[in-house]
């Protein structure tokens, strides 16, 4: 077997070789003197790293660094709803997994309360005729607006999502960042 090479050697110490090649290379590092020392060396330098003691850092450091270079950490106007929103979410989630348990095991049927799911049916019923009214006149807005978009090739689709993030990436910019900046 030729000498190891340093990445062998290094593996070898820290565990990463399989026990086919770990017996080879303890076989040669006990017949080879050269790559043994080289071993002992690495052994030796490992301990000496290990015994340093670590510099402890003051806790407010990271602050004051960026305090001086006049950086400050402020998540976009989008992220604080996100996460402010996110909760709200996952108890809608968690809702609709215990109610369609409850639907799937039939224990709704039984507790009466059919008749309070008809009136919230209907008040939902009212509110999507709504919301579907102001979609269709938004969508006859943008149509006017911008007619490229609703054209059927890729093209229309392209220039939707350019103009889109655009006005985003300007809206995120020049508004809600100013605006999150200033309640902070």
């Amino acid at each position: 077997m030729k000498h190891l090479t340093s990445d062998q050697l290094q593996e070898f110490a820290d565990g990463f070789i399989d026990p086919q090649c770990r017996n080879e290379i303890d076989l040669h590092l006990i017949t080879c003197d050269e790559c043994s020392g080289k071993m002992k060396s690495l052994r030796l330098f490992e301990s000496t790293l290990k015994n340093i003691p670590l510099e402890r850092v003051d806790p407010k450091f990271t602050q004051r660094v960026m305090e001086h270079l006049r950086i400050k950490e402020s998540p976009s106007f989008l992220w604080a709803i996100f996460k402010n929103l996110a909760p709200l979410f996952g108890l809608f989630i968690v809702i609709g997994i215990v109610y369609g348990v409850f639907k799937f095991t039939g224990m709704l049927e039984s507790s009466g309360v059919g008749e309070s799911i008809t009136a919230t049916q209907s008040a939902y019923k009212s509110v999507a005729d709504q919301v579907s009214t102001g979609v269709s006149a938004f969508n006859g807005w943008l149509k006017n607006l911008f007619p490229f978009l609703y054209t059927k090739s890729s093209y229309g689709l392209t220039a939707f999502l350019i103009v889109l993030f655009i006005i985003v990436a300007l809206l995120d910019k020049f508004v809600f960042m100013p605006m999150f900046r200033k309640r902070v």
